[in-house]
């Protein structure tokens, strides 16, 4: 039965889901149930039970919830959305929707990186104070902030979040330099030991950026939005403003995250559906060297959990799964693969409503027959 093995993958998850999720138990257990009742979207019958199943699973949730999926099949998307209204279910076409995609971003950063490497402008290998003005303590790899084994904690010690609703709004680059010349010490030595962090991240998209002499939004537009024809996807919220979902936290409409650029890295990303499964496809489909490197695991936690470039791995009864998600004040983010199977499933979210087990069930439309 599926709970069982959604069982083993959720206590794989727990550490490494945003740290918002702690304040939010339940979005993505029913979220990911739609995972279950989408594949893929055929005959009438098999919609109108998904509709059916959907509306069961939001009918306690606020209006103004909204929900865009989408489900690749090798060659084939579908797409499925719903907002509710008036207290009342409306079906669309949303998959052209945009919303903030959080830690998702970081997928992205690690591709800017790849491509850095594929143009031999760097090594995996190369300490990223090579580069830099600053220093630490100890030598972090590129690889190392990509697989978050640097060391480094999840969030700098001179955050100060003066509002909790936009929690990075105030922080500033002369910070972010003023953080790293001050480290002493690391949690860890590099490379030896997985923890998530975000300041690692926001490292790596900045540190390729000054290489590359590129802003994160062109590294974006270059290597990923102009070849794909993602035209939705970007950091620049006045692009897509009109197109832009209001996302609802704890506390009823939540702004939108405000960045300064060096934490781009960390999350930042705006995209939609129909955007991310051309990104999903290009990862199912293709085998060049920047989708190869950051597949292959570079760092293994046990046998049945790793971490490749940007991309966590799961195994779960023998099915290999690559897979992020994402969070921000008002928005929920999941993207994962088969690519054995060539399958992918996209989910995006605006709301905190019943935020828990996305990924636990998620994982069931990628591994079950």
């Amino acid at each position: 039965m599926w709970l069982s093995a959604s069982s083993k993958v959720y206590r794989f998850l727990l550490p490494y889901l945003p740290y918002t999720k702690r304040y939010n138990d339940t979005i993505m257990k029913n979220l990911i149930l739609i995972l279950l009742i989408l594949s893929p979207f055929s005959s009438d019958a098999q919609l109108a039970e998904q509709k059916k199943e959907l509306q069961s699973l939001f009918q306690d949730s606020h209006n103004g919830a909204q929900v865009s999926i989408g489900y690749v099949n090798g060659d084939s998307i579908s797409f499925l959305g719903f907002r509710k209204i008036d207290d009342k279910f409306q079906w669309l076409n949303n998959q052209d929707s945009v919303y903030e995609i959080g830690s998702l971003t970081k997928v992205f950063t690690s591709y800017f990186l790849s491509t850095s490497v594929s143009n031999n402008n760097i090594s995996l290998n190369d300490s990223v104070f090579k580069y830099l003005e600053f220093n630490l303590p100890k030598s972090i790899t590129f690889k190392q902030l990509s697989n978050h084994t640097s060391g480094l904690p999840r969030l700098p010690s001179n955050l100060v979040r003066n509002n909790f609703l936009d929690p990075y709004a105030s922080y500033t680059e002369e910070l972010f330099i003023s953080y790293f010349e001050s480290i002493d010490t690391l949690n860890s030595d590099p490379g030896k030991k997985m923890s998530y962090s975000n300041i690692g991240a926001a490292l790596l998209g900045y540190s390729v950026g000054k290489i590359s002499k590129m802003s994160f939004e062109d590294m974006l537009k270059q290597n990923v939005c102009n070849p794909l024809d993602m035209n939705s996807t970007t950091t620049n919220r006045s692009v897509i403003e009109n197109k832009l979902v209001t996302g609802y936290g704890m506390f009823g409409i939540n702004p939108y995250w405000n960045k300064p650029e060096c934490l781009y890295g960390s999350g930042v990303i705006m995209s939609c559906a129909n955007d991310l499964t051309k990104f999903l496809t290009t990862f199912i489909s293709s085998n060049d060297s920047n989708i190869t490197r950051m597949l292959a695991p570079t760092h293994v936690r046990n046998n049945n959990s790793s971490i490749g470039l940007g991309w966590i791995i799961s195994n779960t009864d023998n099915e290999i799964i690559h897979w992020h998600n994402g969070a921000t004040g008002g928005f929920r983010s999941f993207a994962a693969m088969n690519k054995k199977r060539k399958t992918g499933i996209v989910i995006l979210s605006n709301t905190q409503f019943k935020a828990e087990d996305l990924e636990k069930f998620g994982f069931d439309m990628l591994t079950n027959e």
